[in-house]
C-alpha cells in the first residue's frame, strides 16, 4: 500500500482533499473532531474516500504512526492545531514553524507572512478603531472600493461583510 495523507476534519471545503488525493493513486486517512457533519453547508464526509475513518482521541499519534503518512493536512481551520502537532511528530520535516502556528488562521497575520516571503498578499489592516480605517483606507487609495470586512479568526464565509462606501465614516454593509 502507499504511503497515504492524513485529513484531521475533512469536513467543509476539506472534503475534496480526500478525492482528488485518491484520484492521483494516493490513499487518505481521515481524521474526525466530532461526529458532527455540516449539512448547513453541504459538506459531508464521504466513508469511501478514505482506506480509514478515526476518530480523534488519546494516543492518536501512535495509531497513525504505523501508517507512515507522506503528509498531514488540515481539513478545517479548527483542525489546525492538532494537524500542526501530528505533522510535528509523524513528518517533522514538513512541518510549519511552530512559532508562526497563528499565522495559519488568523487573517491579518496570514496577509502579512505572504507579503514577507513575496507572494502576492491582500492589502490588509487589522484594527477596531474606525479612525484608523478611515486613515488607511485614504492612505491606500481605497475611499471608493467596495471593501470586505472578516473577523480576522473566522472560518469560510464566516461574519464576512461587503462595504460599499458612499463617504468615509458612512459605510453602507450586506452581508457575504
Amino acid at each position: 500500500m502507499k504511503r497515504p495523507v492524513v485529513i484531521v476534519d475533512p469536513l467543509s471545503a476539506g472534503i475534496e482533499l480526500a478525492p482528488t488525493f485518491k484520484a492521483r493513486g494516493i490513499p487518505a486517512i481521515a481524521i474526525t473532531l466530532t461526529n458532527e457533519e455540516w449539512p448547513e453547508f453541504g459538506s459531508k464526509m464521504k466513508a469511501t474516500d478514505f482506506i480509514e475513518v478515526i476518530p480523534d482521541q488519546p494516543g492518536i499519534e501512535n495509531l497513525i504512526k504505523k501508517y507512515d503518512p507522506i503528509a498531514v493536512i488540515p481539513g478545517t481551520e479548527e483542525a489546525i492545531p492538532l494537524a500542526e502537532r501530528l505533522t510535528a511528530i509523524l513528518t517533522p520535516k514538513l512541518a510549519n514553524d511552530p512559532e508562526k502556528s497563528l499565522h495559519r488562521s488568523h487573517k491579518s497575520l496570514m496577509q502579512r507572512a505572504l507579503h514577507e516571503a513575496g507572494v502576492p498578499a491582500l492589502k490588509t489592516l487589522h484594527t477596531v478603531s474606525e479612525k484608523e480605517a478611515d486613515a488607511w483606507i485614504k492612505e491606500n487609495g481605497l475611499k471608493d472600493a467596495p471593501l470586505i470586512i472578516k473577523p480576522p479568526m473566522s472560518s469560510g464565509s464566516e461574519m464576512v461583510f461587503t462595504l460599499k462606501r458612499a463617504a468615509i465614516g458612512k459605510m453602507r454593509s450586506s452581508k457575504f
